[in-house]
């Protein structure tokens, strides 16, 4: 369109200079004036063709997203358990320490020894010690096992129960572990010596029938006598003070209760009557 507009321009400049009597230019100055035309008309080009500046994209904002921080949660440690240190009650003294069990202490019947059973050599043995824990002898010393001490009741002799010649048997010795005799000696088992008041006759209880039942002897281990005898277990007896009876525990009725027994005339009356265990102490 510009160029248009030139042209017309000039065409008219022309005329008007030969209408008023002036001559037309000349050559050189058309040729000049077409060159400014055409400069014109590429600038118009250029300036109408140039690219459009595009228009930037939108950067998009960066999103800042919270990184959690790794939590640590410690393994859980356990909390320590304070473990009481066993206090000894006001009263009550100790009389044996040592790394071993020691177990079933009797006293003498004058009060002043006990004898008791340890396996501070490997196997149990009986020992006796002064009533404060001092002056401890060992009666026994064998690869067997010696246990069961009950004391003559003039404080003399020892009996007790030993597997030494390969099931337990009734021995009896002197109170320094010397005079050893072998009072029972039968294929079964024979334990828990126990004397009378008067010291003549030993109650011990035996499984030579199948089942544990309870004899007596002579203290020299003659004339053995069985005083009970059913299918049940009759153990842990007693002598009453005056020598004529012996309390038991007995699970004849199904659960172990206490009975006692006359020795001589051998009737069974029984003591405890409840749905639990009633052992003797």
């Amino acid at each position: 369109m510009f160029r248009v507009i030139v042209g017309v321009w000039a065409l008219i400049a022309a005329t008007t200079l030969v209408a008023c009597g002036q001559s037309a230019p000349d050559r050189q100055d058309v040729d000049d004036t077409a060159e400014e035309t055409q400069a014109a008309q590429a600038l118009e080009t250029r300036e109408t063709t140039a690219a459009p500046t595009p228009t930037p994209a939108n950067t998009p904002t960066p999103i800042h997203t919270n990184t959690p921080t790794p939590t640590h949660t410690p393994a859980n440690t356990p909390t320590p358990i304070n473990t009481p240190t066993p206090t000894i009650p006001p009263g009550l003294i100790r009389i044996t320490d040592n790394s071993h069990q020691e177990a079933a202490p009797v006293w003498s019947p004058d009060g002043s020894r006990i004898a008791f059973v340890s396996n501070r050599d490997g196997d149990w043995e009986i020992y006796v010690m002064n009533a404060d824990g001092s002056n401890v002898l060992q009666l026994t010393d064998n690869s067997d096992g010696d246990a069961g001490a009950a004391w003559s009741p003039d404080g003399s002799k020892i009996a007790f129960q030993s597997d030494r010649d390969g099931n337990f048997e009734i021995y009896v010795m002197n109170t320094d572990g010397s005079n050893v005799l072998q009072l029972t000696n039968d294929s079964s088992r024979d334990f828990t010596p126990a004397w009378s008041p008067d010291g003549s006759i030993i109650a011990f209880q035996s499984d030579r029938d199948g089942d544990d039942e309870l004899y007596v002897m002579n203290e020299d281990g003659s004339n053995v006598i069985q005083l009970t005898d059913n299918s049940w277990e009759d153990r842990g007896l007693a002598w009453s003070p005056d020598g004529n009876k012996i309390v038991f525990e007995s699970d004849r009725d199904g659960d172990v209760d206490i009975y006692v027994m006359n020795v001589y005339r051998q009737d069974v009356t029984r003591l405890t009557n409840i749905p639990a265990a009633d052992w003797m102490a």
